[in-house]
C-alpha cells in the first residue's frame, strides 16, 4: 500500500557509520507514490553519499519484507535532459548528482539512452536484475519498486 512505512530501524552494522535511520516503504509503486510515502515518514528518497551509505540502502531493502529487488533511488531525470550528464539529476536532498558526487550506475548500461520528453527516474538493480555490477538504473518513473527512506540530512544522528 503506499504512503505507509515499515518503522524506522537504525543499524550501527549497515549504516556505514553515516548515522542514517534508513526505513524501507512497506508498499511499491511509482517513483512519485514512494517519494509521498517517504515524505509523509519526514523523509524522501534515499541520496547515497558514499559506497557505505549505498550498501546501507540496499541492506535495508534486502531485510524487508521485499527482500533482494530492485528500488527507488531519490533522483530524477527532467525531460530533455541528457542522461550522460551528471549534472542532470535533480537528487531528492536538493542536490544534483554531480554535486554529490557519488554514484554506482549498473553496469548493464544504466544511464545509456538520449534525452526523451518524459522524466525518467533512478533505481537501484540487484544482482539478479542488473548487470556484472548492480547499481544505478535509469528509466521510466512507473514501478512498482520499494523506496528506501532517509531523514532528512539536519536529522542525522551522529556518533
Amino acid at each position: 500500500v503506499p504512503g505507509v512505512c515499515q518503522p524506522a530501524k537504525k543499524s550501527s552494522s549497515t549504516d556505514g557509520g553515516s548515522g542514517w535511520a534508513l526505513w524501507v516503504t512497506a508498499g511499491t509503486g511509482s517513483y512519485e507514490e514512494m517519494q509521498a510515502a517517504c515524505e509523509q515518514g519526514g523523509g524522501h528518497l534515499v541520496v547515497p553519499a558514499s559506497e557505505a551509505e549505498r550498501l546501507a540502502a540496499r541492506a535495508a531493502v534486502q531485510a524487508s519484507d521485499h527482500g533482494d529487488v530492485d528500488f527507488w533511488v531519490g533522483y530524477e531525470l527532467p525531460s530533455g535532459s541528457d542522461p550522460g550528464t551528471m549534472a542532470n539529476y535533480d537528487g531528492e536532498n536538493g542536490l544534483t548528482m554531480e554535486e554529490v558526487g557519488y554514484y554506482l550506475w549498473d553496469s548493464n548500461c544504466g544511464k545509456c539512452g538520449t534525452s526523451k520528453s518524459w522524466d525518467r527516474c533512478v533505481h537501484h538493480t540487484t544482482d539478479a536484475t542488473g548487470g556484472d555490477t548492480p547499481g544505478y538504473y535509469m528509466a521510466t518513473c512507473s514501478g512498482p519498486r520499494p523506496g528506501v527512506c532517509q531523514p532528512p540530512k539536519d536529522l542525522w544522528v551522529t556518533a
